[in-house]
């Protein structure tokens, strides 16, 4: 209470201060408060408290600029000190640039709640090369807001730790750890970069969310980058919509205990990304590596690590272009899909797919296995509990100069029953293609000592199956190679 027993109202902020304190700078005073009063403690100190109204609404309103440290123009550098917000709204943040040059090298900033822990905005006129955010160091911690946000201009990260705790996070709310809708976020080219760590719990989180706005364009470049999700669900390591990605060395991995579903690796649309030596773990009900849709992506010695169950998938490509060169995709569960294609066009080389379930299903689309220089070893190695590859209405090509291996071991729970599947479409091996086929064991219809008992076997699975198709004709090439068939046929 104060002024005559009126009520302080929710919402207030209130400013303590003693008077032999005079050392330390306030910017509160009586002519920027709602209210104050004054008092004296029991040691002889004076003390003044500056009351401020509103707090949480205005912070809420847009470009209120409420922040622990905000930079306009000029230049600074934050070198060490502990930063707090406690508004705890996606408004306020623990940094906000909007011009100038601001570098922070050192220090512990925190946000609460939804609060945004550092928040890159200028405009496209403070736009140069000499205005721009930069983080060298630091420790940075929020909770369900998101981490860092670039919403115009350039951030260049090259150091630090962020920890991210969603989980107080309201039910299905969204937040990331670094949202860009315009402008560019990169590392700053220097091999020697110190690596950058992202801790995350909770659900609902992305990794990187990168959308571009209708007039923005969204640009990031990462490198020595570790993203840790320890538990959860549908949470998401990229998600790109109209935006250009590069990563390099960088790993995403979300802890096997994860027993949530909907976990994910990347999701693109109409984006560009650029992976070289990236890796992935993903585990839970449903999970993904990589889904393309409408967009292009290049991976280069990427390895995808899909410890789900149900109708998990390690490589998806919809109305997409995935060129794949060096590098594994492995994937748990007896529904699970290794690669998949509909509609999309996919250029791969020194792969290998391994897969409880299928390894390789082409629908409408097209995937072309070429020789990557260099490679000593297959250009494509398969290996499978279910059916290793499945054409439906899709091209398979395998390229003169390739060698190519399936294993399938085909398990009677599982996906299909033969190691190459065609109906509707074409496979073509035009190099070397060697079949390693254990299938389900033949049912044995023998009932009575008639001497048919050899005339009564019906082969369940064969290495090679060629069936008639209603949508088109089924067209099988293979021209060199050794197929190995313990059980079950060969070719049908």
């Amino acid at each position: 209470q104060y002024n005559n027993n009126a009520y302080i109202t929710a919402d207030t902020f209130l400013y303590y201060t003693r008077a032999s304190e005079d050392t330390i700078r306030i910017s509160a005073n009586a002519a920027s408060a709602d209210f104050y009063y004054k008092y004296d403690e029991a040691d002889g100190q004076s003390v003044t408290v500056f009351g401020y109204n509103r707090v949480k609404t205005t912070a809420r309103e847009a470009n209120s600029g409420f922040a622990t440290v905000s930079m306009e123009s000029g230049n600074m550098y934050a070198r060490g000190g502990d930063y707090k917000s406690y508004f705890g709204v996606s408004t306020a943040y623990g940094i906000h640039a909007r011009g100038g040059y601001m570098a922070v090298e050192s220090g512990d900033f925190s946000v609460i709640e939804s609060g945004t822990g550092i928040r890159c905005e200028y405009s496209e006129s403070d736009t140069s090369s000499q205005e721009y955010l930069r983080i060298s160091d630091g420790m940075f911690s929020c909770e369900y807001g998101d981490a860092i946000q670039v919403a115009g201009g350039k951030l260049t990260l090259t150091g630090g730790t962020f920890i991210k705790n969603a989980l107080g996070a309201p039910s299905g709310t969204p937040s990331a750890v670094i949202r860009i809708t315009d402008g560019t976020l990169a590392d700053t080219g220097d091999t020697n970069t110190a690596k950058l760590l992202f801790d995350v719990q909770g659900s609902d989180v992305y990794g990187i969310y990168a959308v571009a706005e209708s007039s923005g364009n969204a640009s990031l470049t990462l490198r020595d980058t570790e993203f840790k999700f320890a538990d959860g669900s549908n949470n998401l390591a990229i998600y790109a919509a109209g935006s250009t990605i590069g990563l390099t060395r960088c790993t995403f991995t979300m802890e096997k205990e994860n027993t949530g579903g909907g976990n994910g690796g990347i999701r693109t649309q109409n984006s560009t990304l650029t992976l070289e030596g990236c890796e992935f773990v993903i585990p839970g009900t449903d999970a993904s590596g990589v889904f393309v849709e409408k967009g292009n992506v290049t991976l280069a010695d990427c390895r995808f690590d899909i410890l789900g169950s149900g109708a998990s998938t390690g490589v998806s490509v919809n109305d997409g272009m995935l060129t794949y060169s060096g590098g594994a995709v492995a994937v748990t569960g007896t529904d699970a899909k290794g690669l998949f294609v509909q509609n999309g066009t996919v250029e791969i080389g020194g792969i290998t797919v391994e897969s409880e379930g299928l390894g390789i299903g082409v629908e409408s689309g097209s995937v072309t296995v070429s020789h990557l220089t260099g490679l000593d070893g297959n250009d494509l190695n398969v290996n499978t509990s279910g059916t290793a590859v499945r054409i439906n209405g899709g091209n398979l090509t395998l390229n003169e100069g390739t060698t190519s291996q399936i294993t399938s071991q085909i398990s009677a729970d599982t996906w299909g029953s033969d190691s190459v599947y065609v109906s509707g479409g074409s496979f073509e091996s035009l190099g070397v293609l060697n079949i390693t086929h254990t299938g389900l064991p033949n049912d044995n219809q023998y009932s009575g000592g008639d001497g048919t008992i050899y005339q009564r076997f019906a082969i369940k699975s064969f290495a090679v199956r060629v069936q008639a198709s209603e949508s088109g004709s089924s067209s099988v090439i293979i021209r060199s190679g050794n197929i190995t068939n313990t059980v079950g046929g060969g070719i049908y």
